[in-house]
Protein backbone atom coordinates (compact mmCIF):
# COMPACT_ATOMS: atom_id res chain seq x y z
CA UNK A 1 0.00 0.00 0.00
CA UNK A 2 3.03 1.97 1.21
CA UNK A 3 4.45 1.83 -2.70
CA UNK A 4 1.21 2.48 -4.68
CA UNK A 5 0.88 6.36 -2.17
CA UNK A 6 4.29 6.76 -3.61
CA UNK A 7 3.63 6.01 -7.05
CA UNK A 8 0.53 7.93 -6.98
CA UNK A 9 2.27 11.01 -5.04
CA UNK A 10 4.97 11.19 -7.97
CA UNK A 11 2.20 11.00 -10.70
CA UNK A 12 0.59 14.00 -8.94
CA UNK A 13 3.56 15.65 -8.65
CA UNK A 14 4.18 15.01 -11.94
CA UNK A 15 0.81 16.28 -13.36
CA UNK A 16 1.27 19.71 -11.28
CA UNK A 17 4.38 19.96 -12.93
CA UNK A 18 3.01 19.82 -16.47
CA UNK A 19 -0.07 21.83 -15.26
CA UNK A 20 2.14 25.00 -14.11
CA UNK A 21 4.32 24.36 -17.19
CA UNK A 22 1.49 24.53 -19.57
CA UNK A 23 0.00 27.70 -17.35
CA UNK A 24 3.53 29.87 -17.98
CA UNK A 25 3.61 28.62 -21.81
CA UNK A 26 0.21 29.66 -21.96
CA UNK A 27 0.83 32.90 -20.72
CA UNK A 28 4.09 33.24 -22.98
CA UNK A 29 1.80 32.85 -25.99
CA UNK A 30 -0.80 35.34 -24.57
CA UNK A 31 1.67 38.21 -24.46
CA UNK A 32 3.24 37.28 -27.28
CA UNK A 33 -0.38 37.59 -29.11
CA UNK A 34 -1.24 40.23 -27.19
CA UNK A 35 2.16 42.63 -28.18
CA UNK A 36 1.95 41.37 -31.68
CA UNK A 37 -1.83 41.88 -32.01
CA UNK A 38 -2.53 44.74 -34.88
CA UNK A 39 -5.07 46.78 -32.98
CA UNK A 40 -4.87 48.62 -29.79
CA UNK A 41 -5.45 46.73 -26.39
CA UNK A 42 -4.92 47.24 -23.01
CA UNK A 43 -5.59 45.62 -19.73
CA UNK A 44 -6.83 47.74 -16.63
CA UNK A 45 -8.08 47.64 -13.58
CA UNK A 46 -12.09 48.29 -13.97
CA UNK A 47 -11.27 51.81 -12.02
CA UNK A 48 -9.77 52.07 -15.43
CA UNK A 49 -5.84 51.98 -14.16
CA UNK A 50 -3.78 50.47 -16.99
CA UNK A 51 -2.02 47.29 -15.82
CA UNK A 52 -0.44 46.92 -19.48
CA UNK A 53 -0.95 48.43 -23.04
CA UNK A 54 0.30 47.25 -26.73
CA UNK A 55 2.32 48.71 -29.06
CA UNK A 56 -0.59 49.22 -31.21
CA UNK A 57 -2.17 51.18 -28.38
CA UNK A 58 0.88 53.49 -27.78
CA UNK A 59 1.06 54.35 -31.64
CA UNK A 60 -2.48 55.10 -32.06
CA UNK A 61 -2.52 57.27 -28.35
CA UNK A 62 0.56 58.80 -28.88
CA UNK A 63 1.60 58.07 -25.84
CA UNK A 64 4.88 56.09 -24.48
CA UNK A 65 4.97 53.06 -22.19
CA UNK A 66 5.64 55.33 -18.79
CA UNK A 67 2.97 57.97 -19.31
CA UNK A 68 0.25 54.79 -19.25
CA UNK A 69 0.78 52.30 -16.73
CA UNK A 70 -0.02 52.64 -13.96
CA UNK A 71 -2.45 55.73 -14.52
CA UNK A 72 -6.08 55.80 -15.01
CA UNK A 73 -8.08 56.40 -18.17
CA UNK A 74 -9.16 59.62 -16.27
CA UNK A 75 -5.94 60.72 -15.45
CA UNK A 76 -4.43 60.62 -18.99
CA UNK A 77 -7.87 61.75 -20.36
CA UNK A 78 -8.32 59.86 -23.39
CA UNK A 79 -12.07 59.22 -23.60
CA UNK A 80 -13.71 62.15 -25.46
CA UNK A 81 -16.89 61.63 -23.61
CA UNK A 82 -16.39 60.22 -20.05
CA UNK A 83 -19.88 59.14 -19.79
CA UNK A 84 -19.25 56.54 -22.01
CA UNK A 85 -16.65 54.99 -19.81
CA UNK A 86 -19.31 54.77 -17.36
CA UNK A 87 -22.10 53.30 -19.40
CA UNK A 88 -19.19 50.61 -20.59
CA UNK A 89 -17.99 49.65 -17.14
CA UNK A 90 -21.92 49.81 -15.64
CA UNK A 91 -22.59 46.92 -18.61
CA UNK A 92 -19.32 45.12 -17.94
CA UNK A 93 -20.02 44.67 -14.31
CA UNK A 94 -23.78 43.62 -15.59
CA UNK A 95 -23.27 41.37 -18.37
CA UNK A 96 -19.29 40.55 -17.74
CA UNK A 97 -18.73 41.88 -21.94
CA UNK A 98 -19.18 44.35 -24.49
CA UNK A 99 -18.83 44.50 -27.48
CA UNK A 100 -19.31 46.30 -30.76
CA UNK A 101 -19.48 50.01 -29.45
CA UNK A 102 -18.70 52.88 -31.57
CA UNK A 103 -16.82 55.24 -28.78
CA UNK A 104 -14.68 58.40 -29.57
CA UNK A 105 -11.09 58.78 -27.66
CA UNK A 106 -8.71 61.71 -27.61
CA UNK A 107 -5.21 60.85 -28.21
CA UNK A 108 -1.96 62.79 -26.39
CA UNK A 109 -2.07 65.45 -29.31
CA UNK A 110 -5.96 66.11 -28.55
CA UNK A 111 -6.78 64.71 -31.92
CA UNK A 112 -10.35 62.77 -31.98
CA UNK A 113 -10.38 59.19 -32.99
CA UNK A 114 -12.92 56.69 -33.48
CA UNK A 115 -12.68 53.00 -32.42
CA UNK A 116 -14.87 49.57 -31.93
CA UNK A 117 -14.55 49.00 -28.24
CA UNK A 118 -14.41 45.30 -26.80
CA UNK A 119 -14.17 44.08 -23.54
CA UNK A 120 -14.56 41.35 -20.97
CA UNK A 121 -14.70 41.26 -17.74
CA UNK A 122 -11.44 38.73 -15.85
CA UNK A 123 -13.21 36.05 -13.79
CA UNK A 124 -12.20 37.81 -10.75
CA UNK A 125 -13.95 41.09 -12.34
CA UNK A 126 -11.17 42.74 -10.43
CA UNK A 127 -9.56 43.17 -14.16
CA UNK A 128 -11.28 44.20 -17.54
CA UNK A 129 -8.84 43.36 -21.00
CA UNK A 130 -9.92 46.10 -23.60
CA UNK A 131 -10.00 45.77 -27.14
CA UNK A 132 -10.21 48.60 -28.89
CA UNK A 133 -10.21 48.58 -32.61
CA UNK A 134 -9.25 51.48 -34.58
CA UNK A 135 -11.21 52.85 -37.56
CA UNK A 136 -9.24 55.73 -38.00
CA UNK A 137 -8.83 59.50 -37.36
CA UNK A 138 -12.28 62.20 -37.67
Amino acid sequence: MHMLNVKMSHMEQEENEFERQSTVASQIDFARLFHAAPVAMCITTLAGRFIEVNEEFLDRSGYCREEVIGFTSAEIGIWLDYNDRVRIISSLIDKGKLKNEDIYFRDKNNNIFAGLFFCRAHRDKLRAMHLCLHNGHY
